[in-house]
């Protein structure tokens, strides 16, 4: 039984000291999503405190290009982020001891005309 517990200890531990790795929402965090209308979705990602910003973003851009090409879109567009509070599409999140990082997407068959940052999928 000693030797059980001082396993899942160790476990945790080594568990604990790691970034979050790119993986479905599980107890480690991950990513998960919420489908809006035929093209639309909102992308979370939950990290531990040790995963930078810059890798968290990596996975949402990912994960936003995976349920792109899975509609069979060519583009996406980020139409609101948690990292920018004050935008008029911010979202917000609750606060927690995670990093929790959203981004609301909007996908395209074909370019859309007019000044949108876009996203080429597989580019």
């Amino acid at each position: 039984m000693k030797i059980l517990v001082v396993g899942l200890v160790l476990a945790l531990v080594l568990i604990s000291g790691c970034q979050t790795p790119y993986q479905m929402q599980g107890l480690g965090g991950g990513y998960s999503e919420e489908m809006l209308g035929l093209d639309g979705y909102i992308i979370t990602y939950r990290a531990n405190y040790k995963t930078p910003d810059t890798k968290i973003y990596g996975y949402l851009h990912k994960r936003a290009a995976e349920l792109t090409s899975r509609i069979e879109c060519k583009y996406y567009a980020v139409t609101a982020d948690s990292a920018n509070p004050h935008s008029a599409n911010s979202i917000s999140i609750k606060s927690t001891s995670d990093k929790i990082r959203v981004i609301k997407i909007k996908c395209y068959r074909d370019k859309p005309r007019g000044n949108i940052e876009l996203y080429e999928v597989g580019q």
